[in-house]
Order: C-alpha cells, then sequence, then structure tokens
C-alpha cells in the first residue's frame, strides 16, 4: 500500500530486482494509473505480473514510485526465493 499523497494521476514507478544483492534488472519508468488495483482513503495499491528467467535464488523487488508535480517520492521492498 502506497501513502494517499502519491495517487495521482501523474503518478509513476520503476521496478528493480536484485538477486544475492547485484542488480538484476531495472525498469524504465512507466506511468502509475495501468497498475492500480484499489484506491480508497488510505492509500494506493497496485500490482502486476512478471516473468523471471534469472534462475534459482534470493532476490529482492524494489518498487519505486514517485509523483512528478509535488515530487514526492515512495519506496516498498520485499524478498523472496526462486526454486529450482
Amino acid at each position: 500500500m502506497l501513502p494517499r499523497h502519491l495517487a495521482s494521476r501523474s503518478g509513476r514507478y520503476r521496478s528493480r530486482f536484485f538477486k544475492s544483492g547485484t542488480n538484476a534488472y531495472e525498469g524504465s519508468w512507466q506511468p502509475l494509473t495501468p497498475r492500480i488495483v484499489r484506491n480508497d482513503g488510505i492509500g494506493l495499491e497496485i500490482g502486476g505480473q512478471l516473468r523471471m528467467d534469472g534462475g534459482p535464488g534470493i532476490y529482492t523487488l524494489r518498487v519505486t514510485v514517485k509523483d512528478p508535480k509535488s515530487k514526492k517520492k515512495a519506496q516498498q521492498s520485499i524478498a523472496f526465493e526462486i526454486a529450482s
């Protein structure tokens, strides 16, 4: 859940993946609006799908969201494992 102040229609996001602490993928800044799953009075929830071809290992997904108008940013990370 992202803070409400980043829920503007001009918001953008970028996904990055790290494998064992090394940058494995860095996406470009994309429009946030197509990824909005829920927008309520508390915050903004975004979602999507991805294809991983990096093989087994421990990964970290980091999503950064920014609002170009206010210049504010929020970042969320989560670790996960792909087993062989």
